[in-house]
């Protein structure tokens, strides 16, 4: 054999060594179909083209493309032919481990829907942002810090609290004074009803050992107006 043969011999076995490698450590299998479908986020916490994708835990496909559209980011997931995807599951990005690989988990629904189609476009539930998280607890933090140390003025200012004490004496005085005048107005309007209600009984009184001789003047008064 020519060295020149031998060579491209070598340079054959090497090529398909190194696909056969490839296809190994890719976990890419020749021939196998599926399915295609858009998933759309509005965050997706550094997830990655090739990111596996999970249903119910189960490896079933893998992120073939990402991508901004109308300030959304739109992920193309393949899946594979003999696993159904339906409407109502939940997808969603998970990690595997607290800081490991990213990955698109899907969850299944509790009834059946339709099955999710190729080219489809579904949306997404956003994970969780931990650094928003960490800049709203600083936010926090530094309000509760500044809150603190308005509140240790505060304390620290005597004449403040002399103030304050003051003021809530004062307001003591006038509740219980105020109190008072209700008191003394509620006697009075007592001591007139009950002036006026015995007024009134005297006048009862009046008008029934009376009620004859009231009942004549009147029968007396009209005839004398009618005879004139």
């Amino acid at each position: 054999m020519k060295p020149e043969a031998k060579i491209g011999v070598v340079i054959t076995i090497g090529l398909v060594i190194l696909a056969i490698l490839i296809v190994w450590i890719g976990d890419y299998q020749f021939g196998q179909k599926g399915y295609r479908f858009y998933v759309v986020f509005n965050y997706v916490s550094g997830l990655l083209d090739g990111a596996p994708v999970k249903v119910a835990g189960m490896d079933a496909g893998e992120v073939k493309d990402i991508y901004l559209k109308d300030n959304k980011v739109y992920t193309i997931i393949w899946i594979k032919k003999n696993i159904k995807i339906e409407r109502n599951m939940f997808i969603t990005i998970n990690s595997l481990g607290i800081i490991g690989e990213k990955y698109v988990e899907i969850t299944l629904g509790k009834k059946k829907r339709l099955p999710v189609k190729n080219g489809d476009v579904l949306m997404g539930i956003d994970p969780i942002n931990v650094s928003e998280i960490l800049t709203r607890s600083e936010i926090i933090v530094y309000k509760l810090e500044r809150t603190m140390v308005i509140l240790d003025k505060l304390m620290g200012e005597e004449e403040l609290l002399k103030n304050l004490d003051t003021t809530l004496e004062n307001l003591a005085v006038l509740t219980t004074g105020g109190r008072e005048i209700m008191t003394n107005y509620k006697r009075d309007i007592g001591s007139s009803i009950e002036r006026i209600t015995s007024t009134s009984l005297i006048l009862r009184e009046i008008l029934e050992e009376n009620r004859k001789q009231i009942k004549e003047g009147i029968s007396d008064f009209r005839k004398a107006s009618a005879s004139l």
